[in-house]
């Protein structure tokens, strides 16, 4: 497929969406970040009945093919910016740990984008306690390989692991030393110049644990706003 445009559509939070664009910045591939109510124009209640399965991230390719799901979407975006290994062991492998990356996403993503008050505290001090179950097997999987997940040329699976790594830190750097290889890789991950641009230019994320915002065209705004 030739990709001409992209569109891609969530909410104002550090989440699914980081790797995609991650992803699509390293690939060279330009895009459209979209808020939901801007791209469909209407209320995200009402407009999630037009979406696949009324979940985001969505992908618009072309302004005519949707996709869904950020497994999918990854593994779509991997083909065409030279992140997808060769041959079929190397790539089931990365798949398998893409979808373990998901382990990471309610304990790390959710405590820190959108969690206040009690919950967040009960809720951090909930991963704190899982945080070695949770970051073993990545450290692991570096002494394996390295410096990256599956050796020494970065693949797509790479970069859910960075952005959770990423958006933990803002929660706590001392996993770092207890983990060389995982601080490692986050310092060469962040060599990679599309990265490297990205991060520099993100939106900020403040409030964590207490009101958690994040900059939406230039303004604070809650990590909920919008959301169901």
């Amino acid at each position: 497929m030739d990709i001409k445009k992209v569109d891609l559509v969530y909410f104002n939070i550090l989440a699914y969406a980081e790797p995609i664009k991650m992803l699509l910045m390293h690939g060279g591939i330009p895009f459209k970040f979209w808020m939901p109510w801007d791209y469909f124009g209407k209320d995200w209640n009402e407009a999630k009945r037009e979406v696949p399965f009324g979940r985001l991230p969505v992908l618009i390719i072309n302004e005519e093919h949707v996709l869904w799901e950020s497994g999918s979407i990854m593994r779509f975006l991997a083909k065409h910016t030279n992140t997808l290994p060769k041959g079929d062991l190397l790539q089931a492998k990365a798949h398998a740990i893409f979808d373990s990356t998901k382990e990471l996403v309610m304990p790390i993503d959710a405590t820190i984008n959108v969690r206040s008050g009690k919950r967040f505290i009960e809720e951090k001090a909930s991963l704190l306690k899982a945080l070695d179950e949770l970051l073993e097997p990545f450290e692991q999987t570096l002494s394996e390989n390295g410096p990256f997940l599956l050796g020494a040329k970065v693949t797509y699976c790479d970069f859910p692991l960075y952005h959770h790594l990423s958006i933990l830190s803002l929660l706590t750097v001392e996993f770092l030393e207890r983990y060389p290889l995982l601080k490692n890789f986050m310092q060469e991950f962040e060599k990679i110049r599309a990265v490297e641009t990205y991060l520099n230019t993100r939106p900020t994320l403040s409030g964590i644990g207490v009101e958690p915002l994040l900059e939406l065209n230039g303004v604070p705004t809650s990590t909920s706003f919008g959301r169901d």
